[in-house]
């Protein structure tokens, strides 16, 4: 079993760019969904897009994680 919350999938601020597909622990629920960074504000913030429910959100980098290749290939759900 993978457990997102684990450091290992961390995403450091370096390697953060528009466009970049993570999995982001969402504010209401505390729960992993698969998201699209769309800003970086600043101040080690970053829009998300959660690319399954059409939500937005702006979070902090350290609610991201990498998300594996096999969540890649998924569709989006959201059109």
């Amino acid at each position: 079993m993978i457990v997102f919350g684990n450091k290992d999938f961390l995403i450091t601020c370096a390697i953060l760019s528009t466009d970049m597909v993570c999995s982001c622990q969402y504010s209401a629920d505390n729960v992993f969904y698969r998201a699209l960074i769309t800003n970086l504000p600043g101040r080690k913030l970053v829009d998300v897009l959660y690319v399954d429910f059409g939500n937005r959100e702006r979070v902090h980098y350290s609610r991201l994680r990498v998300l594996l290749d096999e969540f890649l290939i998924l569709p989006a759900q959201v059109r």
